[in-house]
């Protein structure tokens, strides 16, 4: 290791195969230590990229203006007005099954790699078109 602590290339360099192959293993080239890239996308991520498709959706919108940004039970109105701030927010009144959408998500969306297959733009839309036609029943 160098001075500073950190791995530095001269270091990897020197190592014989079996060390410098664990030493990439957990991130240490390069002088940093990162942790291993998950091999999949979490559902951490899943659920705050949902919850900003959510937050900036037409619908919510919608919600917010038809109620007149006014809170159905106590009647607040949202204010930004300093040190009188009030927000208000859309509720799902049927609730929102997260772990069931995430879920959906996975088996739906973000599929195993051996379920998918890499097709070009043209051959994707003509893909997609056979699957609605045998859908249909054509």
């Amino acid at each position: 290791m160098g001075t500073t602590g950190k791995v530095e290339h001269e270091d990897v360099q020197s190592l014989c195969g079996e060390s410098r192959l664990l030493l990439f293993g957990i991130g240490l080239e390069g002088g940093s230590v990162m942790a291993k890239r998950s091999e999949r996308t979490t559902r951490s991520q899943i659920r705050q990229a949902l919850r900003r498709l959510s937050l900036r959706s037409r619908e919510r919108a919608a919600c917010l203006r038809r109620d007149k940004y006014t809170c159905q039970r106590c009647g607040k109105k949202q204010s930004r007005a300093k040190g009188k701030e009030v927000y208000v927010e859309a509720h799902h009144t049927k609730g929102v099954l997260w772990d069931v959408l995430i879920d959906q998500v996975y088996e739906m969306l973000l599929c195993h790699p051996d379920d998918m297959i890499t097709l070009c733009k043209a051959c994707h839309k003509k893909e997609e078109a056979c699957k609605i036609a045998e859908e249909v029943g054509l």
